[in-house]
C-alpha cells in the first residue's frame, strides 16, 4: 500500500504540479465546477489514504489505483469545467504508479516493490496539489 500510495502521490503531484506551477495552465471554474472537483477529489481522499498503508499488498493497491481513476473520470463535466484535460496530471500519475506494480505479485507487500515509496510520496503531493488548484477546503 505505502508503494501505491506513493505512485498515486507520485501521479497526482505530477499532475497537478504541472497545472499548478506550470503557470501557463489555467483552470476557470464556475462555482458549479470547483464543487464538482472538490466533491470529486473528497470522494477519493480516503482510498488515496489507505493507499500509504505499510501493509497493503500489490493486489489493494492496484485495486485502488483503477478505482481512484475511475471515480475521477467519471466525475468529469465540460459544462463545469472539470475535464479529463485539467485531470491529466492525476491520471498520468496514477497510471505510472499501476504500471510500476503491473508485473508484481499481487500478494507482495508494496513496501518490498523497489521505487514504491518515492511513488507514493509524488501521488500524495499530486493529490494535495489538485486540491489547492481547485481550492477546496
Amino acid at each position: 500500500m505505502r508503494r501505491t500510495a506513493a505512485l498515486v502521490t507520485v501521479l497526482l503531484a505530477t499532475s497537478l504540479g504541472l497545472a499548478a506551477c506550470g503557470g501557463n495552465v489555467k483552470v476557470n471554474f464556475d462555482k458549479n465546477g470547483r464543487e464538482k472537483a472538490c466533491t470529486a477529489l473528497g470522494s477519493v481522499s480516503a482510498e488515496v489514504g489507505e493507499l500509504t498503508d505499510p501493509d497493503a499488498t500489490v493486489g489493494a493497491a492496484q485495486t485502488r489505483l483503477a478505482d481512484v481513476e475511475r471515480k475521477l473520470v467519471a466525475a468529469t463535466d465540460t459544462k463545469t469545467g472539470f475535464t479529463k484535460s485539467v485531470l491529466a496530471p492525476v491520471t498520468g500519475a496514477l497510471d505510472s504508479a499501476s504500471e510500476k506494480l503491473k508485473d508484481v505479485d499481487p500478494a507482495t507487500p508494496v513496501a518490498d516493490v523497489p521505487g514504491a515509496a518515492e511513488a507514493q510520496a509524488k501521488v500524495t503531493s499530486a493529490f494535495e496539489s489538485a486540491n489547492k488548484l481547485f481550492k477546496c477546503g
